[in-house]
């Protein structure tokens, strides 16, 4: 799966807009695939997620590296265990906030082995 999403920067700057972006311990509360984020900081920039999906099932559970970089206004996500695997880079531009994710999603394994 492959995917781009824009979004207009409407009433708030380009500054504003990467404060919310690039606070990874909140995600849950803009990225509504995600219920629950704990993020571990690992280095300046770098934080290891344990993320709980919103979608039921035991199944639901994954881990992602966040890495930031602030000169370009860019979160990198890289999702390795869960149901998904792959990468979604959120960036802000002037006007826009742009999403790209490419990723697949990977078989049931059964409990406590995703």
């Amino acid at each position: 799966m492959r995917f781009t999403v824009r979004r207009a920067l409407e009433g708030a700057g380009p500054e504003a807009a990467w404060a919310v972006v690039k606070d990874v311990e909140d995600m849950s509360r803009y990225w509504h695939g995600h219920r629950e984020v704990r993020a571990r900081r690992l280095e300046e920039g770098s934080w290891d997620l344990a993320i709980r999906f919103a979608f039921p099932g035991p199944n639901n559970r994954g881990r992602a590296r966040a890495t930031l970089d602030e000169a370009s206004r860019t979160l990198t996500l890289s999702y390795f265990e869960g149901p998904v695997k792959g990468m979604v880079k959120v960036y802000v531009t002037e006007s826009e906030v742009v999403t790209k994710a490419k990723g697949k999603p990977r078989p049931f394994q059964g409990r406590g082995k995703a």
